[in-house]
């Protein structure tokens, strides 16, 4: 158990030697986060997720947002640093799951002890409920060198939600070029995850305000939609153009 590995690090005394390591938030209870302080582990990686219940009912997480809330207010407490991973959407989020995992991330992120680390969406692992359920993925196509052979590989899920579909697009398409701009006014000269992950998740915060407005003044039109239109205006120019 984890508490018997913890006692054995203190027996043997490693001395100022520290250690991290993967854990579920489920198995943080108290008397294990003191034996991990003792034994001087000092960050965690840990898969919150989302901070929206029903996200992390549909992730299969089982877990309470209340209990996570807990446990990382008491890993402040024991010293022990968390890594956050969360997952932007799911194929069910709607804006509201979205914001509330964002807010809440974010409001972590104000002080310091805490990190986080983004997944824009869930990726379709084969093998996996996710793959087998869904069909819609975003998906790129690979060149096998030497060989006149391709592979797909698909990036992620879109979801079902047409606003969060649209989010997804916006997000992934945009956030490297915001992040160089980032960059750029800030500069930064040695940009890493403790510098970047805060600016990913407050350009994700924009984004969803973006589309809401949109959405309220009846100005929403996705960029897929767009780009079904631009199609349909070339055709139409080029019938144009025949027919003169």
């Amino acid at each position: 158990s984890v508490i018997k590995l913890c006692k054995q690090i203190i027996e043997r005394d490693f001395g100022d030697l520290s250690f991290m390591c993967f854990a579920r938030i489920t198995d943080l209870t108290d008397e294990v986060m003191d034996w991990m302080s003792k034994a001087n582990f000092n960050k965690l990686n840990i898969g919150v997720e989302s901070f929206s219940q029903a996200v992390l009912d549909e992730v299969g997480k089982r877990c309470e947002v209340d209990r996570i809330h807990v446990t990382l207010k008491a890993l402040k407490k024991y010293g022990i640093r968390p890594f956050c991973n969360i997952i932007l959407t799911t194929p069910k989020s709607t804006l509201d799951d979205v914001e509330v995992t964002l807010d809440g991330i974010l409001q972590y992120m104000q002080d310091d002890f805490y990190m986080a680390g983004m997944a824009p969406a869930i990726r379709p692992s084969k093998g996996t409920e996710f793959f087998e359920m869904y069909w819609d993925f975003k998906s790129h196509i690979i060149p096998i060198e030497g060989t006149e052979l391709f592979l797909r590989k698909d990036d992620y899920i879109y979801a079902l939600d047409p606003l969060v579909r649209e989010f997804q697009i916006r997000f992934i398409e945009g956030v490297d070029a915001a992040v160089d701009r980032y960059i750029e006014e800030q500069d930064i000269r040695h940009p890493n995850q403790a510098t970047l992950s805060p600016m990913k998740f407050l350009y994700a915060k924009r984004l969803l305000a973006e589309i809401r407005e949109e959405a309220a003044n009846h100005l929403f039109l996705t960029v897929e939609v767009l780009y079904l239109l631009g199609i349909v205006a070339k055709i139409l120019c080029v019938l144009a153009i025949g027919l003169t």
